[in-house]
């Protein structure tokens, strides 16, 4: 999944990809989407990989904090200590009623094609995924899933607009698809239209309040206009949903150093490094944080030492 992460400190320092946190749709009945409660169906497998992490017993009920293909992300405590990891979908069904949206029963045939097109997604073969997208369009034209997912799959082909006119399309089949707008927030944002983004942000915030993307996203639009207050609200509320949202954390971090918090710019790039110690963003926005600001150069050269063993492509930098 492609990521929007700008870590700057005193000055900008931007480490930054083109399309952030857009979400991949699903092709189920009753689709779980990020923030919905859902309840494990007999034993269940937690995993990482290729590695079962542990069995979840049945009817255990979790929150999806994330969605990728016919995987949903969740997080587990156990023993005092919490353990994220993917469960396939089919092992869960959604709890109680709490999204209002009418969900209608996809065709078979388009959900075949559907699920084969995420997987040549997922592979990176972005050309055939979208001919299968078509294809379970065609063959189900109220497939507002399909559209959304299509919408991903051009913006990794770098085709916003066709993205743009899918995602409004997938809005229109179901007017509460939350994802759709979050991610048709981030088109707007990438073109640079930051109050149509927001306005996205809201609509999908409005739908589903316990979805944390489209507050993280809304949190780095202010961070973008200035409006710092507002971002370190929104990165804040994304990181209460989602405690391992580890952008959330180097991004409040941006914020909180245009503030002149450095002292917490510093704590959440920490908890941004433990979240994910191969996050040598995370080390480079420390160590200018260290040396332009704080004036440690010590400290600063040992963030820049760990940058390197992550990324030792950098160190010809």
């Amino acid at each position: 999944m492609l990521n929007r992460l700008s870590i700057c400190v005193a000055i900008p320092l931007a480490v930054a990809s083109v399309l952030g946190n857009v979400q991949p749709g699903r092709a189920l009945e009753a689709p779980i989407r990020t923030g919905d409660k859902v309840v494990t169906v007999g034993p269940t497998p937690l995993m990482k990989g290729k590695e079962t992490l542990l069995t979840i017993q049945p009817e255990t009920e979790l929150v999806a904090t994330a969605v990728r293909g016919n995987w949903v992300g969740v997080a587990v405590q156990k023993d005092q200590e919490t353990i994220t990891g993917w469960i396939l979908a089919r092992h869960l069904r959604r709890a109680g009623s709490e999204q209002t949206e009418e969900t209608r029963p996809v065709d078979k045939q388009a959900k075949a094609q559907y699920d084969q097109a995420v997987a040549l997604d997922e592979k990176g073969r972005f050309d055939k995924a979208v001919a299968g997208f078509a294809e379970a369009i065609r063959l189900d034209p109220k497939f507002a899933e399909a559209y959304n997912s299509r919408a991903i799959t051009y913006c990794n082909l770098g085709d916003y607009e066709k993205a743009f006119a899918d995602l409004t399309e997938a809005i229109r089949l179901d007017p509460r698809f939350a994802e759709a707008y979050n991610n048709r927030g981030i088109v707007h944002a990438d073109r640079g239209l930051l109050d149509k983004a927001i306005a996205d942000y809201n609509k999908a915030i409005e739908l589903n309040p316990k979805y944390a993307e489209p507050y993280f996203n809304r949190g780095i639009a202010h961070g973008t206009k200035g409006e710092t207050d507002k971002s370190v609200a929104d990165l804040s509320e994304a990181i209460r949903l989602n405690p391992r949202h580890v952008e959330a954390y180097s991004n409040r971090a941006i914020a909180y150093s245009s503030q002149g918090e450095l002292d917490k710019a510093v704590a959440d790039l920490g908890s941004a490094i433990r979240l994910n110690p191969k996050n040598a963003g995370a080390y480079y926005a420390r160590m200018g944080v260290y040396c332009r600001v704080l004036g440690n150069m010590d400290k600063a050269l040992a963030e820049l030492g760990k940058a390197i063993q992550q990324n030792p492509k950098d160190a010809d930098a």
